[in-house]
């Protein structure tokens, strides 16, 4: 994460009321600095991903699953991963094909409150590009978990269905 930083996050929850609102501002600043990188990726994206994507928040959402396929063995670009979301209304489902990269960092933290929940809410998420070919998306969730998936462009994909009760 290079905008929506976990240190960034945990200062906007300080206690402290000078360290947040530093915080505050900071995260400020570095909103307006993302939504100009973000509207600049915006040719590298379907037009129904881009706008999904511009005007959706999956804030406070919560993983369900991630899943790995691998059709065709030794092809590494045949890779697809999607990460299923949940909310009290809404099923999520974010697709990635042509993935070059995926990594999830996951560590139980000890301690009374840490991770009670797993990976507990999606918290917040950033695209990137690594190359002219290449996007990244990196989701960081409350827990501190992180999600990270290279693949090419025009590549990411969102279904949305209502929660079946």
């Amino acid at each position: 994460m290079e905008y929506f930083t976990e240190d960034l996050w945990n200062r906007i929850n300080s206690s402290d009321f000078d360290e947040k609102k530093k915080a505050r501002d900071q995260w400020k600043l570095n909103d307006e600095a993302y939504t100009i990188k973000f509207q600049s990726l915006e040719a590298r994206f379907s037009k129904k991903a881009f706008d999904f994507f511009k005007r959706s928040s999956l804030h406070d959402s919560s993983l369900n699953d991630i899943v790995i396929e691998h059709k065709e063995f030794g092809r590494a670009k045949k890779i697809t991963v999607s990460i299923i979301l949940t909310d009290q209304e809404r099923v999520w489902t974010i697709t990635y094909k042509k993935v070059s990269k995926i990594s999830v960092d996951y560590v139980k933290k000890k301690g009374l409150y840490n991770n009670q929940k797993g990976f507990d809410d999606f918290g917040y998420d950033e695209f990137l590009d690594v190359d002219e070919d290449t996007l990244s998306h990196e989701i960081l969730f409350a827990s501190g978990a992180k999600s990270l998936v290279h693949f090419a462009n025009k590549n990411i994909f969102v279904t949305v269905k209502k929660q079946e009760d």
